[in-house]
């Protein structure tokens, strides 16, 4: 997948100039892409309460956002901490922001990943299936005649709700179809780009939410050929999910999650599907019926939408808004299950198509 949306040289520009004033040698450079649905001045507004204190107005495209928070006592910080630092929020377009930093640890957790994470529903972050994280990886390798090898892997297990982490150096292909072998999803993977002469050109970690750390290298590369296409991926089309916003009531939609094998012969599976539903933030679930199928009700606390989702056979999920304004909750929904479940073959119905078929 070529990416359709471009980042202009300019920004690019701007955003080595800020690599340089940090010392990039030294740090990581990491780059968090939102997907924008109202302007990033609202949202930096709206985030000033959440964040502590938060300083930095957005001009000209740009903002460089201060913040300061303190954190509440813990057994190694018996007296509490207070956390400081800065980062930057770039627009890329009308609907496209990068959150970046060069921040670590808990600084980094409570500044810009903060701001990302509670982002919602003014903003949120694109989502990837594995097999793209994979085939993104493999593209940048390929167009300049790399290897690509593992050097951490994470793998999220939906029984433990765990990750299993592999630093094994080995092709990313092996890591991939190890933690397959496991059961595992792959989540993030850290990588060693290799000449023909076996000199490390580029170092990165990738994960399924578009996100990219930069150890060493080229990080345009890094936009270009994964950031950018995984932003293409969950925006266009809303391809991961096949999800469109319904104009009318009448146009309402059915979603169907459809799983390989028949995972939903026994009510553990069931439970383990709610479950990763009700790790998504502001979002919870109540079964109704359970036996012999199974019947929830999903409230998003976010936006007020509530969903009904039901499992009438060993391996399909349906997923409906009881209204119009549900739609926007359901890829949130769809999220979860594959980060925190499994994937699945997605397609979608309208609620009037659905009613005619009942009727024959």
């Amino acid at each position: 997948m070529e990416p359709v949306i471009h980042v202009s040289s300019d920004l690019l520009s701007r955003m080595s100039s800020s690599l340089n004033e940090r010392g990039r040698r030294r740090k990581t450079f990491r780059i968090r892409p939102l997907i924008t649905r109202r302007p990033i001045s609202e949202l930096i507004n709206r985030r000033r309460k959440s964040m502590g204190q938060l300083e930095g107005e957005f001009g000209d495209g740009a903002a460089k956002l201060v913040f300061k928070r303190f954190l509440r006592p813990t057994p190694s910080h018996p007296n509490g901490r207070e956390i400081e630092g800065m980062f930057e929020v770039f627009e890329v377009t009308r609907d496209i922001a990068f959150v970046v930093s060069s921040l670590s640890g808990a600084t980094d957790e409570h500044g810009p990943q903060r701001f990302c994470s509670t982002a919602y529903p003014l903003a949120t972050r694109p989502f990837i299936s594995s097999k793209l994280l994979l085939d993104f990886i493999r593209r940048i390798a390929d167009r300049n005649d790399w290897d690509a090898m593992s050097l951490d892997t994470q793998g999220y297990d939906r029984s433990t709700h765990r990750f299993r982490r592999d630093t094994k150096q080995q092709p990313v292909l092996d890591a991939f179809r190890e933690m397959a072998e496991q059961g595992r999803k792959v989540h993030r993977m850290q990588v060693a780009f290799v000449d023909s002469d076996n000199v490390v050109r580029l170092r990165a970690a990738f994960d399924r939410y578009a996100q990219l750390n930069v150890m060493f290298g080229n990080f345009e590369t890094c936009v270009h050929h994964f950031t950018m296409p995984s932003i293409q991926d969950a925006s266009t089309q809303l391809a991961s999910y096949n999800l469109k916003e319904a104009k009318r009531p009448i146009d309402q939609e059915l979603l169907r999650f459809t799983f390989e094998g028949n995972p939903f012969v026994t009510y553990d599976e069931m439970r383990a599907v709610c479950d990763a539903i009700r790790r998504a933030p502001g979002m919870n679930l109540s079964i109704i019926h359970l036996n012999p199928y199974m019947q929830a009700q999903i409230v998003d606390f976010f936006t007020g939408a509530v969903l009904d989702m039901v499992i009438l056979n060993e391996n399909t999920i349906t997923l409906s808004p009881q209204r119009t304004s549900g739609q926007s909750a359901m890829d949130r929904v769809a999220t979860s299950i594959f980060r925190f479940y499994g994937e699945a073959v997605t397609d979608r119905t309208s609620v009037l198509e659905q009613e005619r078929g009942d009727r024959g």
